[in-house]
């Protein structure tokens, strides 16, 4: 156990007494999870998407000793545009990967705060410094890195690790059923069957949807799995049901805007900085050395005639609605977004996902199948890649099929509550970013004040720095692989023989 500073023992505390534990050979070592015991079954995992999540699925369940297939529907090198922020504990998981230190140096944009703008009046409500000596406790920092860097490095990664990856595959029906290896059906009419079933395909999950449509409908799960979740996932006032988040990205070269000194000022902060508003917020950050990112997000539920869309080589285009809500933004930064060579628009329902495991028909879902956390706040893909390792991990200490349900049931025990509690944060967050005027932004404003001051650095008290801190930390302090392992010496031992 490495020594704490007493900041961050505060911050913990003030955090319901989460522990800031770090592996050693975790940090300073490639990830290699343990030999297949040589009495072990290697199972056949089919994973349909070729996303985040089912990338770093894949490489997983290869490095535990597994065959694995990942059916995908897009080319190969198909165009993969805009950025992911990689929360610390995302960065901890990607620095165990060979050469995933290098990929983060290379490609990352390092986070150095966290900065609120009131959209009206452009003053600064609050900036979270992101301090040395707590990010040095968690032994990882924030980085933003460019969505199409981070696929290539982990489709790569899967290649050389003898992952089977199929390109240009749709999936067009699943079949699942007791005592029966489920199935995948492609468009051409191919059935390919498979030990286990991962779906990693999205929020339009085409094996989700089998899922439930099987075993359980999202009336019958436990509400208090939910509300325990959501109670613990924030101290933040929780926001009332969103039921669907709407939101526009744009992608905007550095090179277009490298002569114009104003909007280079944006475009080289090392802050991740959000505009909130009445009903939505604007976010804009860094992502790597050649891309800037601005994200719009409405949450008045008004937006009924729009679509989802793909990432399309045009500008954002506003409507006349868009635009007014748009129109008390920062100048500068309505011009940075004037400069997008991309973008697209995305509609993401927030539905109750009651399970994200069925035993019975050996199936699973990660990534954004499985959990609703907005894909437009920080800890979308920070969740994907804890599933990929936590699955992979999971199933390094098989040894036999009859084993399965009961690993099947131990993933959905510790993937299913994390990702309640996220969901219930971010949910938080966006809530308290698109307060209209009144006493609830009076006091969300009068709380992101004490950002300013709490930096940390002795001018105020180590007590007002761990209550700032304590929504972020409860976050960003976890370890997937962790997890597993604490599950494993509680509980997986006592199923260990077949």
């Amino acid at each position: 156990m490495v020594a704490c500073s007493r900041l961050t023992r505060l911050i913990v505390t003030r955090a319901y007494f989460f522990r800031l534990r770090h592996v050693v050979w975790l940090l300073a070592t490639p990830f290699f999870l343990p030999l297949p015991h040589e009495t072990m079954d290697a199972f056949d995992f089919v994973i349909v998407g070729g996303s985040i999540a089912g990338l770093t699925a894949a490489y997983a369940l290869r490095q535990a000793g597994h065959r694995v297939l990942v059916l995908e529907r897009r080319e190969r090198d198909a165009v993969m545009e805009g950025g992911l922020r990689v929360p610390p504990n995302m960065t901890c998981l990607l620095k165990t990967l060979p050469q995933g230190p290098e990929l983060l140096e290379a490609y990352g944009w390092r986070c150095s705060a966290i900065t609120f703008i009131n959209c009206e009046s452009q003053q600064t409500i609050g900036r979270l410094q992101l301090i040395e000596e707590v990010m040095t406790d968690l032994g990882c920092y924030y980085y933003m890195v460019p969505y199409e860097k981070l696929y290539n490095f982990l489709r790569d990664l899967c290649e050389s690790s003898g992952a089977q990856i199929r390109f240009q595959t749709d999936i067009v029906a699943i079949r699942l059923g007791r005592n029966a290896k489920p199935t995948v059906v492609t468009s051409t009419g191919e059935s390919i069957k498979a030990d286990i079933l991962v779906g990693a395909d999205g929020r339009a999950s085409i094996v989700r949807d089998a899922l439930l449509e099987l075993n359980l409908d999202a009336d019958s799960a436990d509400e208090s799995d939910f509300d325990d979740c959501r109670s613990e996932g924030s101290t933040l006032s929780l926001p009332p049901d969103l039921h669907e988040i709407v939101g526009g990205t744009c992608c905007i070269n550095i090179s277009a805007v490298q002569d114009q000194p104003d909007l280079m000022e944006i475009a080289n902060s090392t802050e991740f900085t959000y505009w909130p508003g009445t009903d939505l917020f604007v976010s804009g950050h860094r992502c790597g050395p050649d891309l800037f990112v601005v994200s719009i997000v409405w949450t008045n539920g008004l937006h009924t005639e729009d679509t989802d869309s793909d990432w399309r080589p045009e500008p954002l285009i506003l409507n006349d609605r868009d635009a007014e809500s748009f129109r008390l933004q920062d100048a500068r930064l309505k011009r940075l977004v004037s400069y997008a060579t991309t973008c697209h628009r995305t509609i993401q329902q927030i539905p109750k996902i009651p399970r994200v495991t069925d035993p019975n028909t050996r199936v699973i879902i990660i990534g954004d199948a499985a959990h609703s956390t907005p894909i437009h706040c920080s800890h979308n893909s920070s969740l994907a890649v804890e599933d990929g390792f936590a699955l992979g991990r999971i199933f390094s200490h098989i040894k036999c099929k009859t084993q399965i349900p009961f690993f099947l049931s131990a993933f959905h025990q510790i993937r299913h509550k994390r990702g309640l509690a996220v969901e219930a944060a971010e949910l938080a967050g966006i809530a308290a970013s698109t307060f209209g005027p009144g006493p609830a932004r009076d006091a969300r404003d009068k709380q992101l004040a004490l950002m300013s001051s709490a930096n940390g650095n002795g001018e105020v008290e180590d007590e007002v720095v761990a209550a700032v801190w304590a929504d972020y930390l409860m976050q960003f302090n976890y370890n997937a692989i962790e997890a597993v392992e604490d599950w494993w010496l509680t509980w997986g031992k006592l199923n260990k023989d077949c």
